[in-house]
């Protein structure tokens, strides 16, 4: 540590009443404990014209932590700061990445006008491998194809308070790091409604991810590991919010305000991890020039718990699981495009579910082990085609459980306090491709159609004998349930929409 004081005394010796970088002078108040404060070179708003240079300025500000004189001496303070320093940027100043900021130090602004542009390659702002490294308080400006910030290696990482904006480029990439913590981070890029059908679909072009993440903590102890992202604030991104893969992730959202509005694709993407969501609102989520919507994606990912999730106006699907653990504690979503929550192998445990007015369906089921739903409501669904495995077919059911596959397991089928109500096709369909399942059990199941529409029915299905005769029927699937014979398009596999957008670092 003596060596690294020595160092940064003689890089500061005169530089507190000296010139800085743009020949303007400028100091920092010496007042801030523990901190190496960077000073801009803009003037005080004062009417002499005073600058903000104090008496002390010179002087160490405390344990051998330096102050600066000017932005241009932003990566030397940075270099020579031992760990428990804080480097801060002044309110007003702007800054040229790339920057590094090393274990056990704080780079921190004064709030959005302390200001990090990165370049078109690379990060703005690098976390060195270690422990203890923070980046607060301030706005990070991703402009011509780069990262806002990058941790790669072993060590952990924290970030508080950022606001990111992205012109071209990408938000935050992590690698390797065993545990990163985001607080009440903001992101946003360019994309609006307007432009979902034709905008560009690369860092070279648009503002694409808000933050990727590679074997980023324990998938085998993921308790205290991973990303952790608190307070969600995500907006304008062109092709998803946050993909993770081999990594642990938790989203946690306590407000009520949207957490991610104004996106185009995927907002939480998951390759083979362990993903808790909870408390995230979702509002205007697009799909355009090849880009899927999707609020939760997961493929291959031993866990997925969701909780509280509300997804309105959304053009896709509310989640979409491929061979994936699923488990939901609240959905809300009204009026998606695709199905609220489609599993493709794996399995499905849901309570809580309120899924109104989307197309196609509310859940489907494809050859899932085990599809259980609890005390949830699925009404409204409207006829609508949703991609199969060659082409679409229509569908318009409360929910769908198919075996499509004959090597699949035989499904356990749970329902028990579901109202079923109005769905344009079928409040529950089942079939399993002419196999039994391996159970089913329907409890205070509710069944409402009218018109032509079914209430509870299966096809290619073998049964077992009174399966339904606890379904209360009402309206027409009194009648239609009794003279249903079966013939209807199913749903097919699809190959994982999320696939084809998952990003690399």
């Amino acid at each position: 540590m003596w060596g690294k004081r020595v160092a940064l005394a003689l890089l500061l010796a005169g530089c507190g009443a000296g010139q800085g970088a743009n020949g303007s002078g400028s100091s920092s108040d010496g007042g801030h404990d523990g901190s190496v404060e960077v000073d801009g070179s803009r003037e005080d708003d004062d009417d002499d014209g005073a600058s903000r240079a104090g008496p002390d300025a010179a002087m160490p500000a405390d344990a051998g932590v330096f102050p600066v004189c000017a932005i241009g001496d932003l990566r030397a303070a940075l270099a020579a700061a031992a760990p428990g320093a804080t480097v801060v940027l002044r309110q007003g100043c702007r800054a040229e990445g790339p920057l590094v900021v090393p274990p056990g130090v704080t780079l921190a602004g004064e709030g959005p006008t302390s200001e990090v542009d990165g370049g078109d390659t690379g990060a703005a702002i690098e976390f060195a491998e270690g422990t203890g490294a923070t980046v607060r308080d301030l706005r990070v400006n991703v402009l011509g194809g780069g990262w806002a910030m990058r941790a790669a290696g072993d060590g952990d990482a924290t970030m508080e308070r950022v606001s990111v904006h992205i012109a071209r480029g990408a938000g935050v990439a992590l690698r390797g790091r065993e545990r990163v913590v985001m607080r009440s981070v903001k992101i946003d890029g360019p994309m609006f409604e307007a432009a979902a059908a034709s905008a560009p679909t690369t860092s070279a072009g648009t503002g694409t991810w808000a933050v990727v993440a590679v074997d980023v903590g324990d998938l085998a102890a993921p308790g205290a590991s991973g990303v952790r992202v608190e307070d969600l604030d995500i907006s304008g991104l062109a092709v998803g919010g946050l993909s993770v893969e081999r990594s642990v992730l938790e989203v946690i959202d306590t407000d009520v305000e949207p957490d991610a509005d104004d996106v185009r694709g995927i907002v939480v993407s998951a390759f083979e991890s362990d993903v808790r969501v909870r408390g995230v609102r979702i509002t205007d989520l697009f799909a355009g020039n090849g880009v899927p919507a999707i609020a939760v994606s997961a493929v291959s990912s031993p866990r997925v718990e969701i909780a509280d999730l509300r997804v309105e106006n959304g053009a896709g699907y509310g989640v979409f699981a491929d061979r994936s653990a699923v488990a939901i504690d609240g959905v809300i979503a009204s009026g998606l495009g695709a199905p609220a929550v489609q599993v493709q192998g794996g399995s499905l445990v849901a309570r809580a579910l309120d899924l109104e007015g989307g197309d196609g369906a509310g859940v489907v089921a494809i050859d899932a082990e085990r599809v259980e739903v609890r005390g949830s409501t699925v009404a409204r669904q409207v006829r609508a085609p949703v991609p199969s495995t060659s082409g679409t077919v229509e569908l318009g059911d409360g929910v769908l459980v198919r075996r499509a596959s004959g090597t699949a397991p035989m499904p356990a089928i749970v329902l028990a306090d579901v109202a079923l109500d109005d769905n344009a096709r079928a409040g529950l369909l089942v079939d399993l491709g002419g196999a039994a399942p391996a159970s089913v059990s329907l409890t205070n199941v509710r069944a409402r159609a009218a018109g032509s529409a079914l209430g509870v029915v299966s096809q290619r299905a073998v049964m077992p004998a009174g399966w339904d005769a606890a379904v209360i029927r009402e309206g027409a699937a009194l009648t239609n349930d009794g003279v249903f014979g079966g013939g209807i398009d199913v749903a097919g596999i699809i190959m994982p929409p999320a696939i084809a957008w998952r990003p690399s670092l």
